[in-house]
């Protein structure tokens, strides 16, 4: 612990910006002193297999990969979709209609592992709607049947074979064809029962939706950043002189939002080297549903410090300066793919993780925080997490921390921001966090150098 004092004159500056809602100290010139305390505490963790995450998001992650040095990690997924309000049943005729395509778009950059790997997927029919909470351990067999195979198709993650317009693009669909008869299924439940498309809800009821199965290839997996499905159909069109013609045309008329219910079928069995760290003690955390990092966070420790320091100077006043948190990690973990660290770790009471994804909830700063992974210090930091303690201190009918407040799960997390501007200036906003399921992560955490400081201010009579 490091002590700095000050003499009253120069404490008139310090407490004229450090003022705290825990206590009334004043800025005039009195017979007192002002201490600056500094205080490191270690922290310890241990990593704890998750098996599953929240998976209500857009992203779907589709197909399998094994990697040496990470595990073996396959996903599929279920989702609904949110139906277009209108469809063009006037200039477009039933037996114009020629199919219905399912197009999974992904980026040059949104898969993991050899992109030439031969691959497989199989779309099925949901035989009824995907019920809440949903989570990536749902069991697919509750909701289809083998029996209504709709299509499959064969595919690789290459941007190889792509026309120059398209790679320019930088990204490519995983294309697949499905039966006709949905299309016109569709198209005469428009006609017959528009109402059907007035929300997603009710078009559930109509179509609960699809399983997207790997079916087969163990190469890459691929995070689909883009579900749609579009109709083609040849339309008419009449010219200046009244002539009528035939065009080809599509819509795209059912697509993955936020609004609709989809989750991923994630499973991952971490490298049998990982499991044997882990359980010699070692701190690994691994997305998606791999190992978190719990940890035993010292908010007591950090409360009975800052307590004790006052009363040994009688009726002292005190300021919580800072408490900054930073996790050091070592060097990525060296595979065949360059998997990196989650870019986003979230700290977060253990007992309250769940409910913060179920509720969408956003780090409010005093019970929830994140940190980006800096690549070039190698560690997270997760800035002043003084409010958590003060909200402790203030909230807790003693003051004192709970072994709630102490078990801390930082787990990795995708943050989606925005910058909102003001015409003066320009803020980054977070407008949602999820759990990681882009693709495969991992870090290595340094836990004899996981510490949080704490500086503090004590002003008590001058002797």
């Amino acid at each position: 612990m490091k002590i700095t004092r000050f003499l009253p004159i120069a404490a008139i500056a310090l407490l004229t910006s450090c003022g705290d809602d825990l206590s009334q100290i004043g800025t005039s010139v009195d017979n007192s002193v002002v201490s600056i305390i500094d205080s490191t505490f270690q922290v310890s963790a241990h990593s704890e297999i998750t098996n599953r995450a929240s998976g209500r998001t857009i992203i779907q992650l589709i197909g399998e990969i094994d990697v040496p040095g990470y595990g073996n990690l396959r996903s599929d997924f279920l989702t609904q979709f949110m139906p277009a309000t209108k469809l063009d049943t006037t200039t477009v005729l039933e037996e114009n209609i020629d199919s219905l395509v399912l197009h999974l778009n992904f980026s040059i950059n949104s898969f993991t592992g050899d992109s030439l790997a031969p691959m497989q997927l199989k779309v099925y029919q949901l035989s009824k709607t995907l019920e809440k909470p949903l989570y990536t351990d749902i069991n697919p067999d509750k909701y289809y049947s083998e029996n209504n195979l709709l299509a499959k198709k064969a595919y690789t993650a290459s941007f190889v074979s792509m026309p120059d317009t398209l790679q320019k693009l930088k990204i490519k669909a995983v294309d697949v064809k499905l039966p006709r008869e949905m299309a016109l299924n569709f198209y005469r439940e428009y006609i017959n029962n528009p109402s059907t498309y007035e929300s997603p809800n009710k078009f559930a009821q109509f179509f609960p939706g699809i399983y997207v199965q790997s079916s087969y290839g163990s190469g890459n997996v691929i995070n689909i950043q883009q579900t749609v499905m579009a109709m083609y159909y040849r339309k008419f069109k009449t010219d200046d002189d009244g002539k009528e013609s035939l065009y080809n045309a599509s819509q795209q008329f059912l697509a993955v939002t936020p609004e609709i219910n989809s989750v991923n079928h994630i499973q991952l069995t971490p490298d049998a080297k990982i499991e044997e760290a882990v359980n010699n003690g070692d701190v690994y955390i691994q997305a998606p549903v791999g190992y978190d990092a719990i940890i035993n966070f010292p908010a007591q420790k950090i409360i009975d410090t800052y307590k004790n320091r006052l009363k040994e100077d009688g009726n002292a006043q005190g300021v919580l300066n800072t408490i900054s948190f930073k996790v050091p990690a070592f060097s990525p973990v060296k595979t065949k793919y360059d998997i990196e660290p989650p870019q986003y770790l979230l700290f977060i009471r253990k007992s309250k993780k769940d409910k913060f994804f179920e509720d969408k909830e956003l780090p409010d700063n005093k019970n929830s925080f994140y940190a980006t992974y800096n690549s070039t210090k190698k560690e997270y930091d997760f800035g002043n997490l003084r409010d958590y303690i003060t909200n402790i201190m203030k909230n807790n009918p003693d003051g004192n921390a709970t072994a709630e407040d102490e078990e801390i799960v930082l787990t990795p997390v995708w943050v989606y921001t925005e910058t909102v501007s003001n015409g003066y200036s320009s803020s980054v906003v977070v407008n949602e966090i999820i759990p990681f399921v882009m693709g495969p992560a991992l870090v290595h955490l340094d836990t004899e150098n996981i510490k949080v400081n704490m500086i503090f201010s004590v002003k008590s009579a001058y002797k």
